[in-house]
């Protein structure tokens, strides 16, 4: 005779039994189709899109803005936004190069590429959508002009550092940046304080690396005149190009010097000489007129 007891026992050892040959003969799990998370790239520039129609796959009719809402995303990105047919939208900090603009809705799942985006770059577009064909037609492109432009009047220079200050702005001025009235060609050390000039050139931080620099005034800068007397020494070239050393500055001749109380080939070195002439930016003496002097002047 089974008692209640031992009846209980039983069905209890038969189902273990049936749990555990269950637990040994589990159905293989199929592989996982979860796509990768989004990378974190990004870049500078911007896409504007209208999206002008999107229909349905199934119902292969237009889908009205009220009862739908398209995402907008950009692959391998974590960017993306929403906008209803009709409708318009933005993707900030897209990277440059090519890009696959990803559709998805009701009844929507498209893509379609922009290529060749140049950094900071604002890209206008058209988007028609039906189920999984994505039409984009592009409207507009600009590109960023990398040169700004800035002009004022100067308020500060440092000839040594070639820097100056214009309306409020540093600007750095390289040998390499032209600097310019009208056709004539100037050097750093001809701007002055309160000239107005109008530079174009590229930012580095809060200062602008100018690669041209127009001297807007009306007359040009005054010629820094400068006159040194003494005797000659360290004389070397050939008239009418000569270049020769009064003191410790530096003198140049040319075709324009003029030469008072002896010719060009008079100049040798221990001769006394007045010189009058520009000053240039490395300090020297462009000589306008040179005199001989003799022990009596």
């Amino acid at each position: 005779m089974i008692t209640r007891t031992s009846l209980g026992r039983v069905v209890l050892f038969v189902l273990i039994v049936f749990l555990s040959a269950c637990g040994k003969s589990s159905t293989p799990t199929a592989p996982s189709t979860e796509s990768p998370a989004p990378s974190s790239s990004t870049g500078s520039a911007t896409i504007t899109g209208t999206l002008a129609q999107a229909t349905s796959a199934s119902t292969g009719s237009p889908v009205l803005a009220s009862v739908m809402s398209v995402t907008i995303s950009i692959t391998g990105t974590g960017i993306s936004t929403s906008a209803s047919p009709g409708g318009t939208f933005v993707l900030n900090g897209v990277p440059g190069g090519t890009i696959e603009l990803h559709f998805t809705g009701p009844g929507i799942d498209a893509r379609a590429t922009v290529t060749e985006i140049s950094e900071g770059e604002a890209i206008r577009l058209v988007v028609t959508l039906h189920g999984s064909n994505a039409t984009v037609a592009v409207t507009d492109r600009k590109k960023p002009d990398q040169a700004q432009e800035l002009e004022g009047l100067i308020s500060a220079i440092n000839l040594a550092a070639r820097t100056m200050v214009v309306n409020g702005t540093n600007v750095s001025v390289p040998t390499t940046a032209t600097i310019r009235h009208g056709d004539e060609t100037l050097s750093f050390s001809q701007l002055k304080l309160g000239q107005r000039v109008h530079v174009r050139g590229t930012f580095s931080g809060s200062t602008m690396i100018a690669s041209e620099v127009k001297l807007q005034d009306e007359n040009p800068p005054e010629k820094a005149e400068a006159e040194v007397e003494g005797t000659v020494s360290a004389r070397s070239g050939s008239c009418p190009t000569l270049t020769f050393m009064v003191k410790t500055t530096k003198v140049t001749t040319d075709a324009g010097t003029s030469f008072k109380g002896g010719t060009c080939a008079a100049i040798a070195n221990g001769v006394k000489v007045e010189v009058e002439g520009v000053r240039q930016a490395d300090g020297s003496i462009k000589a306008t007129k040179v005199e001989l002097k003799t022990d009596k002047d």
